[in-house]
């Protein structure tokens, strides 16, 4: 595992040295492709490593590289067979040639959708001025040939531990008040930026040393005793030891999952007093999505984790009526009599001065991070569609009752629509053609750019906020091999005017971002 981890942060560091810097979707391809084969790794090999896959040690560097070109590849082989499972798409073989057949027309296109707004998410939520900060306290402080353990001294991870809390913590939405049996949020998140802020200050070491032209002679991941660990986050930010030792054990890689994923569990434990860990994977990880995942896996905290998300609701609308709270429009929510299955409206957006009136259904889940995953979350989006289908017959035989709950008339035009918080078609897989489902960041986006409801209708129905082949994605054919075996996939590159283009992952693929 450490072989593996070490192959996958010199992938991580080279291309952020190199003229094409990390993005979301190199992102996404470097944890998805580590899962499969660290799982091998952890069910085959014997933890005292008396036993091992490889003949000789010197075998390691090269297998783990094997391991990771077969990771990326295995990643479709999974995708392609569960939504073949799941009834999403047909497999046809042809000798050993896998073909998929896709049932819906619009998957590719959807697909590209969810990554450029994975990607456009991202980058609203960059800032410039705090990473440059950032920079500047490594360079200052981490002189030539100093390393990492050098380096950490309790003022500086202070000074980039704060700068790395103001910029994370835009990605935490979830209130830190929500409590599980181990912790509350707040602590979690607490304990997620500090390991956040030791892989910033172990990768950026390491970086800077690259750039000098130096050689730095020090292990590309990071290790440390577990009690260590937890002495010192206990002690840098003052939490009780028991709470982080116990964040510490539920990160750790293989804790109560029959089926550990690094993305959840970063945490890799090397010997029964030992942890280790790659910076790039966890500078790649959203924190609170991943945490999240973790949180509804764990037995204890399972019941918890259900019993709140259903509060996300109710945040997505709070988001969105502070977004839009200077614009003039009015926001209700409730039920409308007489409308059945159809009455409860989660949102209704109304502008009166172009006489029109949006009413959407508001879709709040955690991002989808794999292909189960994305199916699951396909069928919420589609219970979603259904719903506004039914409002539709609703309006059509009681408009009525609408204009008298919401205090307009029959001059207003009505628009419905289906609001995701994250992957409104989850990575292609929901079947959506019908209704216009639309992702929450880019509805504000557009309302705040249009400052009104007047050409919203033409927006949805016209189906303009998805992107167009050609001009902002192109499909490409990606033969995936293994063994005998190749399974017909593609690839999605999204095209970038001003940048060139980025090549994401296998179409399917899981998202951590």
């Amino acid at each position: 595992m450490w072989y593996f981890l070490e192959a996958c942060e010199g992938w991580y560091m080279s291309r952020y040295l190199g003229t094409n810097p990390p993005d979301s979707a190199f992102a996404d391809a470097l944890i998805n492709l580590a899962k499969w084969p660290l799982r091998w790794i952890w069910e085959r090999c014997d933890p005292a490593g008396t036993e091992s896959l490889f003949p000789e040690p010197s075998d390691y560097s090269s297998a783990a590289r094997e391991l990771i070109l077969l990771g990326r590849k295995y990643e479709s082989f999974e995708a392609a067979y569960y939504y073949a499972t799941a009834g999403r798409i047909g497999l046809k073989k042809k000798g050993y040639k896998i073909q998929p057949i896709w049932t819906e027309r619009n998957h590719v296109r959807y697909d590209a959708y969810d990554r450029m707004c994975d990607e456009s998410e991202l980058k609203s939520k960059q800032n410039g001025p705090l990473v440059r900060r950032i920079t500047d306290i490594l360079n200052t402080t981490v002189q030539l040939k100093v390393g990492f353990e050098e380096a950490l001294t309790r003022r500086f991870f202070y000074q980039v531990n704060e700068l790395a809390t103001e910029l994370v913590s835009p990605l935490f939405r979830m209130p830190g008040v929500w409590c599980f049996p181990t912790a509350s949020m707040a602590e979690y998140k607490s304990v997620l930026i500090a390991i956040y802020t030791l892989s910033l200050i172990h990768f950026g070491t390491r970086r800077i040393a690259t750039d000098r032209v130096t050689y730095w002679d020090s292990e590309s991941l990071i290790a440390m005793e577990r009690d260590a660990l937890v002495r010192l986050l206990s002690r840098y930010l003052r939490m009780d030891s028991q709470v982080v030792s116990y964040i510490v054990e539920e990160l750790t890689f293989g804790h109560r999952l029959d089926s550990p994923d690094i993305a959840l569990q970063p945490l890799v434990p090397l010997e029964l007093s030992h942890l280790a860990w790659a910076p790039g994977i966890v500078l790649a990880s959203s924190l609170e999505r991943n945490l999240l995942v973790l949180l509804n896996r764990l037995p204890k905290s399972r019941m918890v984790y259900s019993r709140l998300s259903k509060q996300r609701e109710t945040l997505m609308r709070e988001s969105l009526c502070a977004d839009l709270q200077d614009m003039g429009f009015r926001f209700w929510w409730g039920t409308v009599p007489g409308w059945a299955e159809a009455s409860d409206l989660d949102l209704a957006i109304i502008d009166d001065k172009t006489t029109r009136c949006v009413l959407l259904e508001l879709k709040a889940f955690v991002a989808p991070a794999d292909p189960r995953e994305e199916c699951d979350k396909a069928k919420a989006v589609e219970h979603g569609v259904e719903q506004v289908k039914r409002r539709y017959e609703a309006l059509q035989k009681s408009r009525k009752s609408l204009d008298d709950t919401l205090r307009i008339d029959i001059s207003f035009t009505v628009d419905l629509a289906v609001v995701c918080e994250s992957a409104s078609g989850c990575g292609g897989v929901a079947r959506v053609d019908d209704v216009a489902v639309v992702r929450m960041s880019q509805l504000v986006d557009w309302l705040r750019r249009e400052r009104s409801l007047r050409r919203i209708g033409d927006w949805l129905s016209g189906r303009e906020y998805l992107p167009t082949e050609g001009r902002d994605y192109a499909r490409m054919a990606f033969p995936a091999t293994i063994g005998r075996w190749t399974l017909e996939w593609y690839q999605l590159k999204l095209l970038d005017g001003d940048q060139g283009t980025r090549v994401g992952g296998g179409a399917m693929s899981s998202r951590p971002q």
